[in-house]
C-alpha cells in the first residue's frame, strides 16, 4: 500500500525548504534589479524653472522631459492671474493658486508623472521647484 508523500513530515520539510531557497533566490534577483534601476535614476535632485499657464490649459509631461517621475514639487504663482493645477490629471482642480501663493506636495516615492496648469482670465506664470 503506497502512502501519499506529502503526508510524511520529512517530505513536507524538504518541500518547504526548497520553496524558501527559491524565494530567497528570486528576492536576491529582484534586489539586484532595483539597485540597477536606482543607479540609473538620479537621487535627490532638484530643478527650478518657469512655466506658463494658458487659459486653455496645458499638460507638462515631466516623464517625457526627464525620463522619470518626480517625487515632489513646489509651485509659486509669480504671475498676475489665478492658476489652477492638476497633478497626474488632465483636469485642473477647482482651488486656485493666487498670485504670490505657494503650493507644495512631497511624496515618499516618485509618482508625479505630469502636471496640468490653467490660468484664470489670462496666461499665468508659475515657478516650479521639482524634486526627484
Amino acid at each position: 500500500m503506497s502512502q501519499d508523500p506529502t503526508q510524511r513530515p520529512y517530505v513536507q520539510q524538504a518541500i518547504q525548504t526548497q520553496i524558501l531557497y527559491d524565494l530567497a533566490g528570486m528576492m536576491e534577483e529582484l534586489l539586484e534589479r532595483v539597485k540597477r534601476i536606482e543607479d540609473i535614476i538620479p537621487e535627490g535632485g532638484m530643478e527650478e524653472f518657469l512655466l506658463d499657464a494658458p487659459p486653455s490649459g496645458i499638460v507638462y509631461d515631466n516623464v517625457a522631459s526627464y525620463g522619470f517621475p518626480w517625487r515632489g514639487l513646489t509651485l509659486i504663482n509669480v504671475g498676475d492671474v489665478d492658476v489652477y493645477l492638476g497633478v497626474n490629471r488632465k483636469q485642473t482642480s477647482s482651488i486656485p493658486i493666487h498670485p504670490g501663493d505657494i503650493w507644495s506636495v512631497d511624496f515618499i516615492v516618485r509618482v508625479i508623472r505630469f502636471i496640468t496648469l490653467r490660468g484664470s482670465g489670462g496666461t499665468g506664470k508659475v515657478r516650479v521647484i521639482a524634486r526627484w
